[in-house]
């Protein structure tokens, strides 16, 4: 009020003002008298009206504003409105005029009692298991009126024991949703919207007080809690969320991770979302758009599941943390554990994912494609059963011979003080790295690169050995590998079916050749892996296309040496030609005149291959990474391609685990067993809560498949999860899933 004194003295002192008048400005003024106020422009009277009259007061503030002869701070300070108001005002007045300000009735009352949307939406509320409460949190009524709508449709108190949707006899259906309340007409109301503005959880569906809490920081994440729900369109997820404890993911998580910050979607939510996409094939966040939310919220315990923008904050959350590496060092650890008896041989291979984007990232060898392109290495380490085990990236995308240290170390640092054998293929032939492995401890398993020496085919006989309950014949010859500067190693040569032969490269001499052949071509199963991935689990897929600045001082092959390189290659095969028509001449009657000019032809081919053999020579074949980019340096970002691939090696594990429950019981299991999964898992059904139980047990009612023979592999892995009792990580629910009957259809 002192700032207004200054105004309403010059007031005065100009116009006499009255000591009971109120300057709004240097021209506008108003005066209450006997609850009447009178606002005037100078010494015009420019509006009158009754004090108590909401909708004149606000319009008076309004047309001030409109005709420029007062600011809106101006008015908010005088006339004692709020800003949000005066602004909510003005935009009713310019559409509809002063009848926007009036305000509008709510409608007739009975809407408070069973008829209406709101009377549904509560019978629909309670009819899901919700008390009361929550309900009318929820509505937006107060619990009494939520009781007397539920007494006028016969419907409180509860029941003691209510009838399963499922039981013999039942007719009442279950609401389709938890947040959608189903109309007489068979339309659908979404639910009330939020009352509080929540910056980063998507949480429309939950109560307004845990909405308020999460706004405020007060809910470390959202609590697990099903609901029964009809028609739930991917119920059958819930069959390989059974299996995660099984994995160690969530537990392995907490432990690494600890808990995100407060929010509605904290780490369980988070990994349950990356889990089950990894088994619905949902193959990245932006795959999310084509899922209801709320459908895979409910397999999920929540109102709703995350969506895109959400999943990426969580990712970018746990990448700035930087502990994607000891999370799977860890997994890594327990599938070791569960694994001991597939350790004896490790099979290693370098998968290379091609980067099509317009970052000026490293290039390696594409073997898809047959060329050089922007890609990105990673080396995987695999059981001799074909299951992953680690992975490590190459950050420059070096080779086979200057990665193998660092599996070599990962692996160790996952397996102690066992001694595995290595496998990999013809990309490791160095004998500094064989000299490495042999040093390290560990020993190798290769194949051996050409030129071969055919051995003759008296060494060779043929011997057979049982190997994983399976009988092996190969026609082989055991013998020595001894090369100057090599270490000397133990050589098997196979004779293939066109009568060539295979030879291959052992550290160990008391190892049976025909298991050492049999674990040598068994490194295809790690190429069917890299094949399945892929087109399953999207296992090239980019999570993101951010990207770090890369080392400058790093070593790269140099353009122009590479350039230099092609010429001294084309170079040679011209030379070659031009060497090989002149013999061709020499042999033949040919004029004197025609072998001078062919021989011309071949001393310049020769002198310009040696031309560019001596300027390769003089080039440095390589150079630092900041003398031969255009750009800065930069790398593809690599934590959250590593947490997924991690948790997509769980879902992996989970569904292999889902096919061998299969093994003896689906008759083509080897061949459509994964398929049959796929379908299981993306299976609609119903969910039911048992009542009276203190720890909960949630059935699952899965739809038939397709064909009878589907259907009874579903039964069987229904039964065979039933018996190992499982509850979700983290929670005390326990599953139990059945497939509901075939109804039986009438044929006049």
């Amino acid at each position: 009020m002192d700032a207004e004194r200054p105004e309403q003295n010059n007031l005065v002192s100009d116009w006499a003002l009255g000591e009971h008048c109120t300057a709004v400005n240097r021209r506008v003024w108003f005066e209450d008298r006997e609850g009447v106020r009178l606002v005037c422009v100078g010494r015009d009277s420019f509006h009158a009206y009754d004090r108590s009259d909401r909708v004149q007061h606000l319009f008076c503030a309004c047309q001030l504003v409109e005709a420029k002869l007062a600011k809106q701070c101006e008015i908010v300070r005088a006339f004692g409105i709020n800003e949000r108001t005066l602004q909510r005002a003005r935009r009713k007045v310019r559409e509809q005029g002063i009848a926007g300000l009036v305000p509008r009735r709510t409608g007739p009352q009975s809407r408070r009692r069973g008829g209406g949307a709101v009377g549904r939406r509560i019978v629909s509320l309670w009819n899901n298991g919700v008390g009361r409460l929550d309900i009318a949190a929820r509505v937006g009524v107060c619990e009494g009126t939520v009781r007397n709508v539920l007494k006028e449709k016969g419907l409180y108190p509860r029941p003691a024991q209510p009838m399963l949707p499922f039981e013999e006899g039942a007719e009442q259906p279950l609401p389709q949703e938890r947040h959608i309340a189903a109309h007489d007409d068979g339309a659908c109301e979404p639910a009330t919207a939020s009352v509080a503005t929540v910056e980063a959880t998507s949480i429309p569906y939950a109560s307004p007080l845990n909405q308020v809490c999460t706004a405020l920081g007060l809910i470390e994440e959202a609590p697990v809690e099903f609901a029964p729900a009809r028609n739930v369109p991917v119920a059958g997820v819930l069959l390989g969320m059974a299996l995660l404890s099984s994995t160690g993911l969530l537990e392995d998580a907490r432990h690494v991770y600890g808990r995100l910050k407060n929010s509605w979607y904290g780490l369980r939510a988070t990994i349950w979302t990356l889990f089950a996409m990894a088994l619905l094939r949902i193959k990245r966040a932006e795959g999310l758009k084509a899922i209801d939310p709320a459908g895979l919220g409910m397999v999920l315990g929540l109102p709703r599941a995350p969506e895109v923008k959400t999943v990426r904050r969580k990712l970018t959350e746990l990448a700035a943390r930087s502990r994607a590496a000891e999370l799977h060092r860890q997994l890594a650890r327990r599938r070791a554990g569960k694994h001991e008896e597939a350790l004896a041989y490790l099979y290693v291979d370098g998968h290379v994912r091609a980067y099509s984007g317009k970052r000026k990232i490293g290039k390696a060898y594409v073997t898809g494609r047959n060329s050089v392109m922007p890609a990105e290495t990673d080396y995987w380490v695999n059981l001799c059963n074909g299951q992953p085990l680690l992975v490590v990236h190459a950050h420059a995308n070096e080779g086979l011979t200057r990665m193998m240290k660092s599996v070599v170390e990962e692996v160790k640092s996952v397996l102690g003080d066992r001694r595995p054998m290595i496998v990999f293929d013809r990309g490791g032939w160095s004998k500094e790295l064989f000299r490495l492995l042999i040093d390290e401890g560990v020993d190798l398993l290769t194949y051996r690169k050409e030129p071969l020496s055919n051995w003759g085919d008296e060494r060779f006989g043929e011997r057979s050995c049982t190997i994983d309950g399976h009988t092996v014949k190969y026609e082989l010859a055991d013998g020595t590998f001894q090369k100057k500067d090599w270490p000397r190693l133990r050589c098997i040569a196979v004779k293939r079916k066109d009568g060539q032969q295979t030879q291959i490269l052992c550290s160990r001499f008391d190892i049976d050749p025909v298991e050492l052949a049999y674990r040598m071509f068994g490194r295809w199963k790690q190429e069917n892996w890299f094949k399945y991935m892929g087109e399953q689990f999207a296992l090239d897929v980019l999570v993101d296309y951010r990207t770090e600045p890369d080392d400058p001082d790093r070593l790269v092959v140099n353009p122009a040496w590479r350039k230099l390189d092609k010429k001294v290659k084309a170079a040679r095969a011209k030379l070659q030609q031009a060497e090989a028509g002149y013999g061709r001449v020499s042999l033949s009657n040919a004029p004197p005149r025609r072998r001078d000019r062919i021989a011309s032809e071949v001393a310049t081919a020769r002198d310009v291959f040696e031309c560019l053999r001596r300027q390769r020579r003089d080039t440095a074949r390589k150079v630092p990474l900041g003398d031969v980019s255009d750009g800065d340096p930069i790398k593809l970002t690599y934590e959250r391609k590593l947490l997924t691939d991690t948790i997509k090696m769980c879902a992996y594990e989970v569904e292999t685990q889902l096919f061998e429950m299969l093994d003896g019981v689906f008759c083509r299991n080897e061949s459509e067993g994964r398929a049959v999964v796929r379908e299981i898992l993306q299976t609609p059904g119903d969910l039911t809560l048992s009542p009276g139980q203190s720890t909960g047990e949630l059935h699952i009612h899965l739809e038939q498949l397709s064909a009878p023979r589907y259907t009874e592999a579903m039964m069987s892995l229904c039964d065979r999860i039933n018996a190992m009792d499982l509850t979700l990580p983290e929670t005390t629910h326990h599953l139990r899933f059945h497939v509901k009957s075939r109804p039986e259809t009438r044929q006049n």
